[in-house]
């Protein structure tokens, strides 16, 4: 459903329906209570025990892919698991 509303937003503004160019970040959040310790990690250069999230987005902002992993997990490992 996601990617076929993408699709009708991006041709509605004369572009291609599949994103060519994509923007990759991540952000690291702290691990509540709730979060288990199999599923966080350590950020050590944000100083953060918890979770990333990596963000895929088009030139227009559009959501291409969102993943969560430990906070450990480097971006450009991240990276290779999105595309």
């Amino acid at each position: 459903m996601r990617d076929q509303l993408r699709r009708r937003i991006r041709t509605g503004k004369g572009r291609c329906p599949y994103p060519v160019t994509l923007i990759v970040d991540s952000q690291s959040v702290k691990g509540s209570s709730t979060v288990g310790r199999n599923s966080r990690g350590y950020d050590a250069a944000k100083k953060i025990n918890g979770r990333k999230r990596h963000i895929t987005v088009d030139t227009l902002g559009l959501p291409v892919m969102i993943t969560v992993t430990p906070a450990d997990i480097q971006d450009r490992d991240a990276a290779r698991d999105v595309f």
